[in-house]
């Protein structure tokens, strides 16, 4: 048998739509559990807008409150939506740059208590000293 390289490998899956699919992938989106086809982007990256509006269709929610790190400016984040919806949420964020530019740009919903900035970088020794400083009061309790 020959073996695989980089060079003799050869696309074994579908054209559909334009897309290109392998068996694999088109069985996963089959199934109905599947959060795949649901996505969409209307502030996050990668489809995860309409995946996360998708799974909280399905399991409901009672408490909406998020938390999220690493949003750079916070305009193509996974939580930028859910402000929208009327969640609110603690974007902690490492650059002090970006830090600024949240404040300036996000300023309606930080003054109405909303969303909160925290700068910090987050690690798994700080992680839980981080959040803690947040879960005293307001919608954190």
């Amino acid at each position: 048998m020959r073996k695989k390289t980089a060079d003799n490998l050869r696309f074994s899956g579908v054209i559909e739509g334009g897309s290109c699919w392998d068996e694999l992938t088109r069985e996963r989106m089959q199934d109905p559990k599947s959060l795949e086809a649901y996505g969409y982007k209307v502030y996050s990256q990668n489809d995860e807008d309409g995946i996360i509006h998708e799974i909280f269709r399905r399991i409901g929610a009672t408490n909406k409150t998020f938390i999220e790190f690493g949003v750079q400016n916070g305009l193509e984040c996974n939580s930028h939506l859910l402000l929208f919806y009327g969640w609110n949420g603690l974007w902690i964020e490492g650059s002090d740059e970006y830090c600024k530019e949240i404040r300036m740009k996000f300023r309606p919903v930080i003054d109405n208590g909303q969303l909160q900035i925290m700068n910090s970088f987050v690690t798994r020794e700080n992680i839980n000293k981080l959040l803690a400083k947040y879960t005293g009061g307001g919608f954190w309790s």
